[in-house]
């Protein structure tokens, strides 16, 4: 059962009714901010469900709001982000910690990953039993995205460049970076294999 697979209370009817209690009364002075929100917010119950959630997060994962609300974060959460996920709602329900923050991919509705950075915390009653979580996700597909493309930009110039009978000199500024192996010649003859020879100037190699 879901219970068992975060670690959660076995909560009776009547506790999880106060939870839900609870986390509206929470809720209720922050609506508006909760609401209009630009970034996603949640706030789940212990058995993993959503109980509350704003307009960006249902855009986010591309569900309305009540088809959000019948479903638990786990199954919109890829599975290999879930162990991740799980260890650090057990370690706030444990006291170990009071907020977490993670890098995870969601699943959306019509079956694409979504890249989020979500901040979770918990929040207890008076005697210090777990009420609930609320976590604020944002959005991070695009800079994923950004960086696969840096990744794969990167990894064909050092394709082009190992298979190039040419050196090659990165510079910036004036000040050489880094070189393709053929300029390894170059490296011995300015002073070495190791990096020192990085912090020369082009001017250094041309005598201007």
């Amino acid at each position: 059962m879901l219970r068992r697979s975060i670690g959660v209370l076995d909560a009776t009817e009547d506790e999880r009714e106060k939870a839900a209690e609870a986390s509206l009364a929470y809720e209720e002075p922050f609506r508006s901010v909760f609401e209009h929100a630009a970034i996603g917010m949640v706030v789940t119950g212990l058995d993993g469900r959503f109980r509350h959630v704003n307009r960006a997060m249902c855009d986010i994962v591309g569900y309305s709001e009540a088809a959000l609300l019948r479903k638990t974060f786990l199954e919109i959460t890829h599975p290999d982000d879930l162990d991740t996920d799980l260890r650090n709602v057990r370690r706030m329900l444990a006291g170990e910690i009071s907020l977490f923050q993670m890098e995870k991919r969601y699943i959306h509705q019509d079956g694409h990953l979504v890249w989020v950075f979500l901040n979770g915390t918990m929040v207890r009653d008076h005697g210090g039993a777990p009420l609930f979580f609320i976590a604020q996700i944002q959005d991070i597909a695009e800079r994923k995205r950004s960086e696969e493309a840096l990744r794969e930009s990167e990894e064909r110039f050092r394709r082009l460049s190992d298979a190039s009978f040419e050196g090659i000199v990165i510079t910036e500024k004036g000040v050489v970076l880094d070189g393709h192996h053929p300029c390894c010649p170059l490296k011995w003859v300015l002073g070495g294999w190791d990096n020192s020879w990085c912090s020369i100037t082009t001017g250094t190699i041309t005598g201007g």
